[in-house]
């Protein structure tokens, strides 16, 4: 299942090959905007796709008080696959399959408690409801139990649950207005500090692509943030707004976009985003009775297009 996963290490070494090489000149970089506008806009035409993708994020957090003290780390790694059509917009049919392995550690001065998050989660749009299938692993008895066959359920239900909430399946399922897989691609360009490319790579033994480097200024990319952070921000718990939070990032953080586009056609083939995101709050600006708050997160995100405009297999959905 790993091997078609390629992408990520792909773009990490275009990173390395560009590093050193200054922004492109005025008129290229013009160029390279275009064609990146042009790629993403051809994306939003597409009738069916299939889409492979990976998340992998490591979070630390530590705050401290006067009597007490929080630490908290993180490790996710998460893989999906699947299929989209959206030939007609209010009868869009999806089919993806999640794997989502997490671990994470709490220390208090009440003691240290380890958690574990283990999910393989097949879900469907069919017919504008939703159905989900898989199973659940996790050390929380507060979990969702999720059918081993397939079974209508509520994105509200699913996000009352954390680590279920933290995988946006909504917009996986595209019940809400942002795309699964691409952001505000033209506010990320308007928003580039500097890109770089096309650097030639190869993403498998038959596919080439041209890859792109923009360094994005995050502060003008707030949609990348925006399933992140709900439990630290959001509920009884919650020890920052999420206003106060996002500002803090905005002043220390970076964000890398990569984007793969066919070298012929311009098609996209991929992109990837490295996140490397830091904020540090005084007592002032978080509760809990704390006097300062760290957050660390480094996270890289990658997809890939296939099959684009080609018909897909719709045996496997579920028939309601």
């Amino acid at each position: 299942m790993r091997r078609w996963w390629h992408l990520a290490a792909v773009i990490a070494l275009g990173v390395i090959v560009l590093a050193g090489v200054g922004g492109l000149p005025v008129r290229a970089q013009d160029e390279a905007v275009e064609r990146i506008l042009a790629a993403y806009r051809a994306y939003e035409e597409w009738d069916t796709y299939t889409v492979q993708g990976e998340v992998n994020a490591r979070d630390a957090l530590v705050a401290d008080g006067t009597d007490d003290f929080l630490w908290q780390t993180r490790e996710r790694h998460l893989t999906l696959s699947g299929w989209y059509d959206v030939t007609q917009t209010e009868q869009a049919m999806v089919l993806l399959a999640f794997s989502d392995d997490e671990s994470s550690s709490t220390e208090t001065s009440a003691g240290t408690t380890p958690g574990r998050w283990d999910v393989e989660l097949n879900v469907a749009l069919v017919n504008g409801e939703t159905f989900w299938r898989g199973e659940l692993q996790a050390a929380s008895a507060a979990a969702i139990s999720v059918p081993a066959e397939w079974t209508a359920f509520s994105l509200e239900d699913a996000n009352a649950q954390s680590n279920l909430a933290d995988l946006g399946l909504g917009r996986y399922l595209l019940q809400d207005e942002r795309d699964p897989f691409v952001g505000d691609y033209e506010a990320w360009l308007d928003a580039a500090r500097s890109i770089e490319g096309p650097e030639t790579i190869r993403i498998n033994r038959s596919t080439s692509g041209d890859l792109y480097l923009i360094e994005v200024e995050l502060e003008d990319a707030p949609d990348v943030l925006a399933d992140r952070f709900r439990a630290l921000t959001e509920g009884p718990d919650a020890l920052v707004s999420r206003e106060t939070l996002l500002d803090a990032l905005f002043d220390d953080s970076t964000m890398l976009w990569g984007v793969v586009l066919h070298p012929e056609t311009g098609r996209l083939l991929g992109q990837y985003i490295q996140l490397d995101l830091t904020a540090r709050l005084g007592r002032d600006a978080i509760s809990g009775g704390y006097r300062s708050l760290t957050l660390e997160t480094s996270d890289e995100q990658s997809v890939l297009f296939t099959g684009v405009n080609e018909p897909v297999d719709t045996t496997a959905l579920p028939n309601p």
